[in-house]
């Protein structure tokens, strides 16, 4: 190198500046190829035209070039198969990475991703993907050698964990949430599976309406304007509640709230939610946020659920002689999915019951704020209802279609899937699938 530099320095010509960087990058290969080629011709053309006194001397260098050639190629064999560079391959893939969900690693990882479906009724290749990856290193791999892979959900990192090695083959990993340490790591697919199928066998939830008619439009408009965010009345120290709250916040911003509420203290967090009648409202949303895509999110809303004593701060609310503390109750009652809104009910005098609620819509998490699905079913031979659901999503649904166009989409149909951002339209167009006789379920992927 130090050659290679001088040369350029002392402006050396172009060939002259190529050997010299062709000697340095291949080495014995270079000499023993120059020997070879080289020398040994010049030293044949030497011979040739040496008068007879000479020939033996250039005899001599032609032998001496062509044996030095050979040893040359010799040590390079051995510099090849003993201490050429390696290079030690380890590929892995990290499953199930939902758009806003980021991972990094070091110089020596490399990624590339494959798109796929959060479910075959969901066409969006954009929500969710695998993450191949390849780590490169110049010395073999060992068994318990991890690499650093750092998760990070809306650009806000949520931990770093080690991938370990674990042969040959391409193993499969997923984050999990790690309850003891409350951190997301790293498990092998397949000692994930069982955890992860009672986790989606929980994600469906029936919401079946038979009786309540289509609300009008301009009701419909309002409801889309106007997402249910509690307006509450808190403290510097309770703020975080009202991030955790906002439907259209990141998951990564959310996850920053929860962690905000989990480090206050336990009598903290309970006076926040109890210190104005508009705060109850925060327990509600704390609930349902249980049931969100995230397991990581809605892990920490269970979390905080119990810390906020949550059944007995609505208890409590219900049972209070202050009108505005106990409408409050009852309207976050309302909000509640119907088993908690029966165990809140359970331990309050008859006197202060107020109706059972339906189900609620479900979120999922998107790099756009959270989605609400809906899955519709129906007979595909009762006419009537697949003419009333056909026009019910032609007209209810962003970019469709003509009608005719519609009628051929939904033909040997019998379900479908519909989202929205906002949560009143999900449960408006659960309500709208019933009244045209099929049936409607709140779901999440």
């Amino acid at each position: 190198m130090a050659t290679f530099l001088w040369l350029v320095a002392a402006g050396a010509d172009k060939s002259a500046i190529e050997s010299t960087v062709a000697a340095f990058k291949y080495g014995p290969f270079f000499f023993a190829v120059f020997l070879l080629l080289t020398m040994t011709s010049l030293a044949a053309h030497w011979y040739r035209k040496a008068a007879e006194a000479d020939k033996n001397t250039y005899r001599f260098i032609l032998i001496a070039s062509f044996a030095a050639g050979l040893i040359a190629v010799g040590v390079s064999i051995r510099w090849w198969l003993v201490s050429r560079p390696k290079i030690y391959a380890y590929a892995a893939s990290i499953k199930n990475l939902r758009d806003y969900e980021t991972i990094s690693a070091d110089h020596n990882v490399y990624f590339w991703a494959e798109q796929t479906n959060l479910h075959p009724e969901v066409d969006d290749p954009t929500l969710l993907r695998h993450e191949h990856l390849v780590v490169l290193q110049d010395h073999p791999f060992e068994p318990g050698q991890t690499v650093q892979i750092t998760l990070a959900k809306s650009q806000v990192a949520r931990g770093t964990c080690g991938l370990p090695y674990l042969g040959d083959s391409e193993p499969a990993f997923i984050w999990v949430l790690d309850e003891k340490s409350q951190k997301m790591v790293l498990k092998p697919e397949i000692d994930t599976k069982a955890s992860l199928l009672s986790f989606f066998v929980k994600s469906a939830f029936a919401a079946e309406v038979t009786s309540q008619a289509a609300r009008p439009a301009a009701e419909r408009a309002a409801d889309i304007q106007q997402p249910k965010v509690p307006q509450a009345s808190l403290s510097t120290e309770c703020e975080p509640f009202a991030d955790l709250a906002k439907a259209d916040a990141s998951v990564g911003a959310r996850l920053v709230a929860a962690d905000q509420v989990l480090a206050i203290s336990d009598a903290s967090a309970r006076q926040c939610v109890r210190s104005a009648p508009q705060n109850l409202e925060l327990v509600a949303s704390v609930k349902g946020l249980t049931r969100h895509s995230d397991p990581e999110l809605a892990a920490k809303a269970g979390w905080i659920a119990d810390k906020i004593a949550w059944k007995e701060a609505l208890v409590q609310g219900l049972g209070s002689s202050n009108a505005k503390t106990s409408q409050a109750a009852k309207a976050a009652v309302q909000d509640l999915e119907p088993s908690d809104a029966k165990q809140v009910l359970g331990d309050v005098s008859a006197g202060l019951t107020t109706p059972v609620p339906q189900e609620k819509p479900i979120p999922t998490g998107t790099n756009a704020g959270d989605r609400f699905y809906v899955r519709a079913r129906w007979s595909a031979a009762d006419p009537k209802a697949v003419d009333c659901l056909t026009r019910l999503f032609n007209s209810e649904l962003q970019g469709r279609p003509s009608l005719q166009k519609e009628q051929e989409f939904m033909k040997n149909k019998t379900s479908r899937v519909v989202y929205s951002t906002a949560e009143p339209w999900a449960e408006h167009i659960s309500a709208a699938i019933a009244g045209c006789g099929g049936t409607s379920s709140y779901v999440r992927f």
